[in-house]
């Protein structure tokens, strides 16, 4: 009850204490109304009012964010977390949307509900999460992102300050000896071609590129070998097991010659997600030509005494590489030097070429 002593101008107050919380929230209003005058000769001529309490927490930075993961490949799950920093009166709802990066459901994620809304109560520190599977499969792969974006929120007292994050997967795939390697031959003369093989011992993401190199060593082309292309380029499309080849044709001659050899180098791999753990090799071409019965022989001679001159003729009766030289020594029999013969060494070296 206000007692007034009827005075002009008299006023009387009820005061109202004001709780100053941290919960945001909208305007509030509370009121007041008069009853009971006790005199008859004025009137209440406004008995009602309200007060109103305006909210003085919050701000451009109260509201949810989203934060994102980086996990390895074997994680099993991980989660992009939504959190409310301020207490909001009566909770809200907000929606979110799981997109595709560079990583690519379902082959390498799968998510429950890749649109959906999250329920929050209100209370500061508050979490809702989004679960997402992570596929561990056996592609070497560079990382892989996936994304979440929030939208709709269904209070304005709050913001939504960080509305989208990334999710990040590390392949856990390969090592140092993941990659492609080639491989020589040791093949005879007449085998007619040999293959360089190069082979990939792991799954690769998008498959790459690779040039090669063969190159002459103690085998020369096109005498003794040939290739369509010395130099050139080998595509893989990634998958384990995968094998490309360079094919050498191989010359069959007639020429008695040792093993030769020739060489292949990898260069050039367009991928950094592998190696080239095994990057050259060796051909080895073996000679198919002479036998026991392949090399010189020296005739001799039945001459008159009076011929003048006489030869001992040695003869090769095969091709050989390079060429060779062979000593020889003149002894005497029944004829006996200088009275039935003379020579002009008895002792010296032939020099063959090599030709049959």
């Amino acid at each position: 009850t206000l007692n007034f002593t009827g005075t002009n101008g008299e006023v009387r107050s009820v005061t109202v204490t004001i709780i100053d919380d941290t919960l945001i929230e909208g305007p509030e209003n509370l009121s007041i109304t008069l009853s009971g005058l006790t005199t008859s000769l004025i009137n209440i001529v406004n008995g009602t009012a309200t007060g109103t309490i305006n909210d003085n927490d919050g701000g451009a930075g109260s509201g949810i964010a989203v934060t994102g993961f980086t996990v390895n490949e074997d994680a099993g799950t991980a989660t992009f977390d939504v959190t409310l920093n301020a207490d909001v009166q009566g909770g809200f709802d907000v929606d979110f949307t799981v997109a595709d990066g560079s990583a690519i459901a379902p082959g390498d994620y799968t998510v429950a509900n890749a649109n959906g809304t999250l329920s929050f109560t209100g209370t500061n520190g508050e979490v809702r999460s989004v679960t997402v599977t992570i596929i561990d499969d056996t592609i070497i792969e560079a990382p892989e992102d996936l994304s979440i974006t929030l939208s709709g929120l269904t209070t304005s007292l709050i913001n939504i300050v960080g509305g989208t994050a990334t999710g990040t997967i590390n392949d856990n795939d390969g090592s140092a000896g993941s990659g492609i390697a080639v491989t020589g031959f040791n093949v005879n003369e007449d085998a007619g071609t040999a293959t360089f093989d190069v082979t990939l011992n792991a799954d690769v993401q998008g498959g790459f590129d690779v040039d090669f190199t063969v190159a002459d060593g103690s085998a020369i082309a096109p005498g003794d070998y040939t290739v369509a292309n010395a130099n050139g380029t080998l595509n893989f499309t990634g998958t384990n097991g995968e094998v490309r080849s360079v094919t050498v044709t191989i010359i069959d001659d007639t020429l008695i010659e040792t093993p030769e050899d020739l060489s292949i180098t990898l260069s050039g791999l367009t991928t950094s997600l592998i190696n080239i753990v095994g990057g050259t090799a060796t051909g080895t071409i073996n000679d198919n030509d002479g036998g026991a019965g392949s090399g010189i022989a020296v005739t001799g001679f039945t001459v008159n005494e009076d011929e003048g001159t006489a030869t001992f003729d040695v003869t090769l009766n095969a091709d050989v590489q390079g060429g060779f030289d062979v000593d020889f020594a003149i002894a005497d029999g029944s004829a006996i030097a200088p009275n039935d013969y003379t020579v002009v060494n008895a002792n010296g070296t032939l020099n063959f070429t090599g030709t049959n």
